[in-house]
């Protein structure tokens, strides 16, 4: 269960960037991150950077 706001607003934002729901992402990533949620933020942040900063 996400409890914290910002928390919610992030992952949010990555399920619409990667055209999922936060059930979906939840469900489909959570698994590859075993220390916390905020790592799996973290992680998708990153990625969300690399992808905006990137000229594929």
């Amino acid at each position: 269960m996400v409890n914290n706001v910002k928390t919610q607003q992030s992952l949010v934002a990555m399920a619409y960037h990667f055209g999922h729901s936060v059930e979906t992402m939840l469900n489909t990533y959570s698994h590859l991150f075993t220390e916390t949620e905020q790592a799996l933020i973290q992680e998708f942040d990153q990625i969300i950077e690399y992808q905006s900063t990137s000229t594929h």
